[in-house]
C-alpha cells in the first residue's frame, strides 16, 4: 500500500517536487503531534462504533483487551488488495474469543455499512464550496446515499431486515442463533461513527491551515472536511486497491488543488495518509502484542497442566 502512495506522489509530483516539499517543511512539531492526537481520537471513536455493533449481536462476553486487539488488529487487512481481509481476520480472532462467526461478519457488515452512511452525509459538506460540477454531483450523491443508508438503520425493522438480508446470504441454510439490531444500537453506532469523521475531517482542517493559513475560512474548512469524507468513499468503491491508495490521495487533490493549488493538496493528501498509516500499524501492535502474550502464556499454562509428567507426578502423589 505504501508502495501504491509512493507511486502515487511520485507521478502527481514528479514536475513539481520542490512545491510539494516546501508544503511539507510548513509543519512543524506541533502540527504533527496535533494530527496523530485527532487520528488517534478517530480510530477510538471507529472502535466504539464497531464495538456498539458487536456487543448487541452476541451473547458472548469480552475482555476490552481482546476486543481492541480483534479490530485493531483488523485494520491492516485493509492494506492488503481485495476488501476481505480485515473481516476474515476479525472472524478468526473472534473465534479464539468463542465469538460466533455469524456474528463477526454481521457486525463486520453492519459498521461497514454505518461508517458508508456517515461519511457519505459528512461528504455533503463539499456543497458549501465545490468549485466543479462533476465534485458537486459527486458530493450530491453521496449526501443522499447516506441520508437513505441513516434511514434505513434507524428504521424499526429496518436494521433487522439487513441482518436478515446479511445472515441470508451468508448461510442459506440458516441458523438457530437469533441475530438483531435494535435501532437504538444502530443509532449509538452512528454517533461513534459520525465522531470519526467529524475528528479526521478536523485533522485535515488543522493541517491545511497549517501549511496554507491565508487560503483557509468557514467555508473552506467545511470544503477540506467534506472533501476528505468523499475521497474516502471513492478509494472504498476501488476494490482491487489496498485501502484505496492512490484514489483518495488523487481526488483529495482533485477537490482542494482550486484552494490549495495542486502542489500544496497533494502534500496535505500524503501527509493525512501516513498519519493514517502509522496510527493502524502502531494500534494494532499496540492491541495486538499484548493480546498474544496473554495467549502464548495461557496456552503454556494449559500444556503444562496436561501434560504426561504432570499427570503422573500427581498420580503418584496421590
Amino acid at each position: 500500500m505504501l508502495a501504491g502512495v509512493a507511486v502515487f506522489g511520485w507521478l502527481a509530483v514528479r514536475d513539481s517536487w520542490s512545491d510539494v516539499t516546501a508544503t511539507f517543511r510548513r509543519l512543524d512539531l506541533l502540527d504533527i503531534v496535533l494530527a496523530f492526537a485527532l487520528g488517534l481520537a478517530a480510530s477510538a471513536a471507529a472502535y466504539l462504533s464497531w464495538r456498539s455493533v458487536l456487543h448487541t449481536l452476541t451473547p458472548v462476553e469480552m475482555s476490552a483487551h481482546d476486543s481492541r486487539a480483534m479490530y485493531f488488529c483488523s485494520q491492516t487487512g485493509k492494506y492488503v488488495p481485495g476488501s476481505v481481509w480485515p473481516a476474515l481476520i476479525q472472524t478468526e480472532l473472534g473465534a479464539r474469543n468463542h465469538i460466533p462467526r455469524r456474528a463477526v461478519i454481521v457486525s463486520y457488515a453492519l459498521t461497514l455499512t454505518i461508517t458508508l452512511a456517515t461519511a457519505g452525509v459528512v461528504s455533503g459538506l463539499v456543497l458549501a464550496d465545490a468549485r466543479s460540477v462533476m465534485l458537486a454531483l459527486a458530493a450530491g450523491g453521496a449526501l443522499v446515499g447516506g441520508v437513505l443508508l441513516m434511514v434505513g438503520l434507524l428504521h424499526e425493522s429496518g436494521a433487522t431486515r439487513m441482518v436478515r438480508w446479511i445472515t441470508t446470504r451468508r448461510n442459506r441454510g440458516g441458523s438457530d442463533m437469533p441475530i438483531e439490531l435494535h435501532p437504538r444500537n444502530a443509532a449509538r453506532g452512528l454517533v461513534w461513527a459520525s465522531a470519526y469523521w467529524v475528528l479526521l475531517g478536523t485533522q485535515a482542517v488543522a493541517l491545511a491551515i497549517a501549511i496554507s493559513p491565508e487560503a483557509i475560512d468557514a467555508r473552506d474548512a467545511l470544503l477540506v472536511a467534506g472533501a476528505f469524507a468523499l475521497a474516502w468513499l471513492c478509494g472504498f468503491l476501488a476494490l482491487p486497491l489496498p485501502a484505496g491508495a492512490g484514489v483518495r490521495e488523487a481526488v483529495f487533490a482533485f477537490a482542494l488543488g482550486p484552494l490549495l493549488g495542486r502542489p500544496t493538496a497533494i502534500g496535505l493528501a500524503l501527509v493525512t495518509r501516513f498519519v493514517a498509516v502509522l496510527l493502524d500499524l502502531g494500534l494494532a501492535v499496540a492491541s495486538g502484542l499484548p493480546s498474544l502474550v496473554r495467549s502464548v502464556r495461557t496456552n503454556t499454562a494449559n500444556r503444562s497442566s496436561t501434560s504426561p509428567l504432570t499427570s503422573a507426578t500427581e498420580h503418584d502423589a496421590s
